[in-house]
């Protein structure tokens, strides 16, 4: 069986261990996931339920293409403020996602016939994986997270395995040393020419079914956005499992 550990990034990554009983739960907050291959579905720009804010902020945040620049703003505040590569990368990685589900528009619309035209096929663009700026890998021992390796742009969970993504002449990539062999881990090495290539980096061979078609599994599209407050009515796993069908923005 593989070996459970953490992902950890932001204010998390940079101490390097953390408490796990400080876990609230929230992922927003935590900047932590923790994973079991196989188990641990995929992080993706929906799973956390912390993006809570001010119900007159939300109304800012009309519409799919504003709350997707507001998820990308969001994960670009983890970035050095001169990190060139890695935010170039972002700006692909955001417009790929966009653009996939306008060229599967028939078929995620057929998939939603039944809603009545709750959700449209942008909807699905927050099924996406998210990604974790300056990730560091953490063994889960004795009630802490400990961080073995440092060794990436950015980090992704797909259900199975973490992908690494390193640019060359980044700044990043100073290793502490190796992730456990039991951990299922792969590194995508890219040269900062390699964003020249637009949407088209983002390839089935390069990397993989989980970040093209990223919405399956999903049942229904579920926004990332949630009004503050509504944590007092209850709240939902870091890294859902199931949802209920909601309009987007709830």
């Amino acid at each position: 069986m593989a070996e459970a550990f953490a992902i950890l990034w932001g204010r998390a990554a940079r101490g390097g261990e953390i408490d796990l009983a400080a876990l609230t739960g929230d992922v927003e907050a935590d900047q932590a996931v923790l994973v079991e291959p196989g188990r641990t579905p995929p992080f993706r720009l929906n799973s956390d339920s912390g993006r809570r804010v001010p119900p007159e902020r939300l109304t800012e945040l009309a519409g799919t293409d504003a709350k997707l620049a507001a998820l990308k703003e969001a994960t670009a505040r983890g970035l050095d403020l001169f990190a060139r590569h890695p935010r170039r990368f972002l700006d692909r990685y955001f417009d790929f996602i966009a653009a996939r589900v306008e060229a599967e528009r028939l078929a995620l619309q057929q998939r939603l016939a039944w809603s009545g035209g709750l959700f449209g096929h942008r909807d699905w663009v927050f099924s996406a994986l998210r990604p974790m700026p300056r990730p560091v890998l953490a063994t889960m021992a004795d009630g802490r997270a400990r961080a073995v390796q440092w060794v990436a742009d950015f980090a992704f969970w797909t259900g199975d395995e973490a992908v690494l993504v390193m640019i060359r002449g980044a700044g990043s990539g100073q290793a502490a040393c190796a992730a456990p062999s039991a951990w299922p881990v792969r590194t995508i090495a890219l040269a900062p020419t390699d964003l020249d290539l637009g949407e088209a980096l983002f390839t089935r061979e390069r990397f993989g079914t989980a970040f093209v078609d990223f919405w399956n599994g999903e049942p229904w599209p579920a926004g990332p956005f949630r009004p503050r407050g509504l944590e007092k009515l209850g709240t939902q796993p870091a890294v859902a499992t199931t949802r209920q069908p909601t309009a987007l923005g709830d």
